[in-house]
């Protein structure tokens, strides 16, 4: 069988296709196992959602100025 032009160029692109799925399963496993200290809890985000629409500058089609 001859390796052509065409050959390599769809091994190439398989090669990279896998690479791309081992490289997302590895995150998406990352992302599932570690244990962040950054990551907020619900209540906090609704506190400070609440706190920020407290204080927020104008709505929206109101003049800033």
């Amino acid at each position: 069988m001859a390796v052509t032009h065409e050959t390599l160029s769809l091994l190439f692109q398989f090669g990279g296709f896998i690479v791309a799925l081992l490289g997302l399963v590895v995150t998406i496993v990352v992302a599932l196992t570690k244990k962040s200290k950054t990551a907020i809890e619900p209540s906090e985000a609704l506190a400070v959602l609440h706190h920020s629409i407290q204080n927020e500058p104008p709505h929206w089609g109101q003049s800033i100025v």
